[in-house]
């Protein structure tokens, strides 16, 4: 974190993050149905992530899918 100092000083000073990291975990199927028959499947999943902020009344948005 980085540390400003506020103009004011009855305020304490503003923390700012240089990044922010987060993890998470899914489920990835691994049954395929009987009905379903052919030789041509592959484990291939993409990942689509949208980040949005709203602060002070400006919104921010980021958008990144992953590799097939």
């Amino acid at each position: 974190l980085r540390s400003r100092k506020s103009t004011d000083n009855s305020l304490p000073a503003q923390k700012q993050a240089n990044e922010c990291e987060a993890w998470f975990t899914s489920r990835i199927p691994g049954y395929m149905p009987p009905g379903f028959r052919s030789f041509a499947i592959t484990r291939a999943y993409r990942v689509k992530v949208k980040i949005q902020v709203e602060l002070c009344g400006k919104s921010f948005s980021f958008e990144v899918e992953g590799p097939n």
